[in-house]
């Protein structure tokens, strides 16, 4: 994806990475590529490894199996509590300016983040084509 997003143009883009890869590129994915290019610059300098967490993907790695709830849904949200409360993660997600399905996932985050610079585990493998294919298009895979 990096040398696809060298493109001027959405189109352009996916075209490349449609070559390199087998797949184009999401419009969000194109729009985001000056804020990625600016986080990889230092971190190359430093060998520092970039690793994006996908929230829905972390839940999915704790609970071993994607979730049906929604994180907008009161249930959604038990869901997500209780997966952190068994991973040692207590969340009061009464932040003042913050949603709840936020929260959450920034917690989740900050488990997977933890994990996977440590080797415990926090990082999904991918899944085969077509395969929890739900889960395949929410995660970058490094």
């Amino acid at each position: 994806m990096r040398v696809a997003c060298r493109g001027d143009t959405h189109a352009r883009a996916s075209t490349v990475n449609r070559e390199r890869a087998g797949e184009g590129i999401s419009t969000q994915a194109f729009n985001l590529r000056q804020k990625l290019q600016e986080v990889e610059k230092p971190a190359f300098a430093r060998a520092y490894r970039i690793i994006e967490v996908r929230p829905e993907v972390s839940f999915a790695r704790i609970a071993g199996r994607p979730l049906a709830a929604s994180k907008k849904t009161a249930e959604g949200q038990r869901v997500r509590r209780d997966l952190l409360a068994t991973v040692g993660i207590g969340v009061d997600a009464s932040v003042v300016g913050a949603a709840v399905d936020d929260v959450l996932d920034a917690a989740v985050v900050a488990w997977s983040g933890t994990t996977g610079a440590v080797g415990a585990g926090g990082l999904a493998a991918r899944p085969a084509r077509g395969v929890q294919r739900r889960m395949a298009q929410r995660a970058i895979w490094v």
